[in-house]
């Protein structure tokens, strides 16, 4: 059984900085052009 995506509270960074607020909820979740999907 695989942990429900929706309550992981961490998220990698493939930049310098610390992710401060995470748009996206899950893996598979639809987004569209120019959507904000994280604040940095």
């Amino acid at each position: 059984m695989e942990a429900d995506e929706r309550s992981i509270y961490s998220q990698s960074s493939h930049i310098p900085g610390r992710v401060e607020r995470l748009m996206v909820n899950f893996t598979g979740e639809y987004i569209k052009q120019g959507q904000i999907i994280a604040y940095i």
